[in-house]
């Protein structure tokens, strides 16, 4: 599969992604906020938390929203176990606990560089969302940047619990993720 993203204002380009067999597969909003002076209580979740995580995540309206997807980088990826695996391994997945329950859970990927904190992906009960944005706030200010920086699909319950934790919408338009399978041709 092939994926891009773009801006919901950038016509040329979705006229040329219609024309070339492309499909939108999903809607993103760009969100950002300044960081937090405090200790994050974001857990650090490992490898043993993959059920409690998959289980979170894979019958979710967020998940569907974003159909699936995830990015790091501006690579739009599927997320699955394998993937989620991986970012457990590198100690990239952070968990928010609510009454004795996982919450909600967010990959972080490194930051080593960048002005503001990417978050790859954030998913949960709203509660446990904006408990757990609030500790990306303090976590970016624990880590010295200047804030940040989350691409939530446009999923109105995610919208609510971000702004409910400070983080606000910081573009106006929405990034469409396009996606067309590639065909393998034999000869």
């Amino acid at each position: 599969v092939v994926r891009f993203a773009t801006g919901s204002h950038n016509h040329t380009v979705q006229r040329m992604a219609a024309r070339d067999g492309f499909d939108r597969a999903a809607s993103y909003l760009y969100y950002g906020a300044d960081p937090l002076p405090g200790a994050s209580s974001a857990r650090i979740l490992g490898s043993s938390d993959l059920d409690a995580i998959w289980g979170l995540i894979q019958g979710s309206p967020i998940f569907g929203a974003a159909d699936g997807l995830y990015e790091v980088s501006w690579r739009w990826m599927k997320l699955t176990r394998e993937r989620l695996a991986a970012h457990l391994a590198a100690g990239e997945v952070l968990g928010m606990d609510l009454e004795g329950r996982l919450a909600a859970v967010a990959i972080v990927p490194s930051s080593e560089g960048r002005e503001r904190l990417p978050v790859s992906y954030l998913d949960g009960k709203p509660e446990g969302i904006t408990a757990l944005a609030l500790c990306l706030r303090m976590l970016a200010g624990q880590r010295g940047h200047q804030g940040v920086r989350i691409r939530p699909p446009a999923q109105q319950a995610l919208r609510v619990a971000l702004e409910v934790a400070g983080v606000v919408r910081a573009w106006e338009h929405e990034l469409w993720v396009f996606a067309r399978p590639l065909q393998v041709q034999n000869d």
